[in-house]
């Protein structure tokens, strides 16, 4: 093969991965009830009541588990659009790019043949458990993707 059909064939190939990846997250997608914690916290915090669940004289207590998607969350309610959407958004591009550095850190980095990459890459697509989480509303791929960075 041609050099320069390689890099083509590459993307052919992930995307032979990320379509039935998409497909899953478009069939599972929901939003968990303990994303609208985040949603919450984010809401109050825009509007200038702090870091906070409810609203009152009593004393705020940290209610939330994942202060980063809190922060994820607070920029689009500040930016007035519903981080319901939004937020899974951000899930699902970060499954899909967690997906897109496992192809390519076993084709590239370890030198792996597309016929051991691509099932490999198809089972994580093919995932039940990461396309129900990528459009959670919860911060799991996000996690899942930053635990591959710092472990790659």
């Amino acid at each position: 093969m041609r050099p320069e059909g390689r890099p083509r064939l590459e993307w052919i190939s992930w995307l032979v991965c990320w379509i039935p990846y998409a497909l899953l997250t478009w069939k599972f997608r929901f939003v968990c009830d303990d994303a609208f914690i985040s949603f919450r916290f984010a809401r109050n915090w825009v509007h200038g009541h702090g870091l906070r669940y409810n609203l009152g004289d009593h004393l705020p207590v940290e209610g939330y588990s994942n202060f980063l998607w809190v922060c994820v969350a607070a920029v689009f309610e500040w930016a007035g659009v519903d981080p319901r959407i939004w937020v899974s958004i951000v899930s699902f591009a970060a499954g899909s790019l967690l997906l897109l550095l496992v192809f390519r850190t076993l084709h590239r980095c370890l030198g792996m043949s597309l016929w051991v990459v691509v099932p490999a890459c198809l089972f994580l697509g093919c995932s039940p458990a990461l396309a129900v989480w990528s459009t959670s509303g919860l911060e799991t791929a996000a996690f899942a993707l930053l635990m591959f960075l710092v472990a790659e």
